[in-house]
This record gives C-alpha cells, structure tokens and sequence, in this order.
C-alpha cells in the first residue's frame, strides 16, 4: 500500500556521458486519495552550446556518405542503424553566393568556412521568415548536418526538400548566440524588467522576458531584443531536451 505522501524516484535514463549531462530525473508524488501522480521535480540537460558532442564543428561532422558510430547505432545488431543521440551544427553566414540555387558560405565556431547548398526541387523553396534572415553576420543552425563532397571538389552541406525544416537562422551574429546560451536561464527567470531593472508584470510574446510596461518593451525591442528574441526561444527549448537520448519517443526534432 503507498502511504498518502510517498515519493518515488524514476529511473535513471541513459547518457552518453555523466560529466556532459544531468541525468534526466523525475520525483513523482502519490495522492493516495485522488488516485493521481503529481511531478514535483526534473532536472534539465546541462546544455553547453560549445559542447562538440553535440555541437560540433563542420570538421566533426559524420559524413554523408559513411557510417560515423560516433553518431549511429545498431544497438539491436540488425543491420539498422540510426542516430544515438541528438546533434546541431552551429555558424554564421559570411555571404550568399549568387547562383539559380540558395548557397551561402557558413563560418563555423573555431573559423572553419563551408559551403552551404539547398537543393530544392519542390516549389515551395525556403520559407520567407527564414529567407529575410539569410543575411551576412547572422546564425544559422543545422540539426542532424552531415558533410558532403561536392562534383566540383568542395567539401560542405548539401540540404534537400526534407532537409529544410531542420534549419533555422537567427538575426544575431554567432558570438551573440553562443554567448545567450550561457545567459538564458538567468534572463528568463529574472522576474524584473530586462530593460530597466523594475519589478514587470508583462512578457515577451516570443520568448518570455519580462517588462514592467510597453514603453520599455519597445525600447529595448528596438535596441537590443529584436536580435535576440528567436535564439532565446531557440535555446530555452534546447535546454528542456535530452541531446543524450534519441530513441522511439524522442525521434528527430525540427
């Protein structure tokens, strides 16, 4: 029989590495009357953008034309493989490259420039909220990014029809959006204004900030936030996920 207040723990799910991540825990509370499971606690992955496990360089990225075990599996030993954990290339467009496909050559977080080509065949294209940020200095990220060699001899990322919904651009340069993902916690738990200190009753629409009033909303909109409200909501979502575990429930993201 389970007291009225009895906690139980969950197991422990697994990681790749207990030094690069919390292991995902959850505290669950029996309300032996009401019948019911109540969560009370669960820690969040300790997301380190800089982490090359799962933000790597182009340089470490599988390739697209080999099996890489760094990042597959066959964890049944039935000739299937597919992804042991989840991973996203980070970097930050030099130019566009004129040509009768979207190209853009791509810095990455240590300097290493590439090529970045979208292969489209549908008519769709690249969606224009994504489009309008295609502009030099801003943040691109590509989940589950492979290499790939070119016919004429470069080495980048080749994106597809189905490929584009893994990629998404930020209007803020790299440095920006690595240095948010060691700030995004303490922004979006501050509970006074993010842009005059004062206690703020209001919120971000996109990324949930706060504001004492619309007046300081606008001002710091204009000045600052603008740039930043997308990585925020980006990265706040990232934080809340296990990059350690993919499996049947915890399928490819977009």
């Amino acid at each position: 029989m389970l007291g009225q207040q009895h906690v139980d723990s969950v197991a422990n799910l697994r990681t790749t590495s207990f030094q690069e991540a919390q292991v995902a825990q959850t505290l669950l509370t029996f309300d032996h009357h009401q019948s019911r499971q109540v969560v009370v606690r669960m820690k969040k992955f300790n997301l380190n953008l800089k982490n090359q496990n799962y933000f790597p360089t182009f340089n470490n990225l599988p390739e697209d034309d080999d099996l890489d075990l760094r990042y597959y599996d066959d964890p049944h030993n039935m000739g299937r493989y597919g992804p042991t954990k989840h991973w996203c290339l980070l970097g930050e467009i030099v130019q566009p490259i004129p040509y009768f496909r979207p190209m853009l050559r791509v810095r990455d977080k240590v300097g290493k420039e590439f090529l970045l080509a979208f292969y489209l065949d549908s008519d769709q294209g690249i969606p224009k909220d994504m489009l309008r940020h295609m502009k030099p200095g801003n943040t691109i990220s590509v989940m589950y990014a492979d290499a790939h060699n070119f016919s004429d001899g470069q080495h980048g990322i080749r994106l597809e029809d189905s490929d584009v919904e893994r990629v998404k651009v930020y209007p803020c340069t790299l440095e920006s959006f690595l240095s948010l993902g060691t700030r995004v916690d303490a922004m979006l738990s501050d509970k006074n204004c993010s842009s005059c200190g004062s206690p703020a009753p209001l919120q971000c629409s996109g990324c949930t900030i706060r504001y004492c009033n619309q007046e300081c909303q606008r001002k710091h909109w204009s000045s600052q936030h603008k740039k930043e409200c997308l990585a925020v909501k980006q990265i706040a979502d990232w934080k809340g996920r296990n990059w350690a575990r993919f499996g049947v429930k915890d399928s490819y993201w977009i």
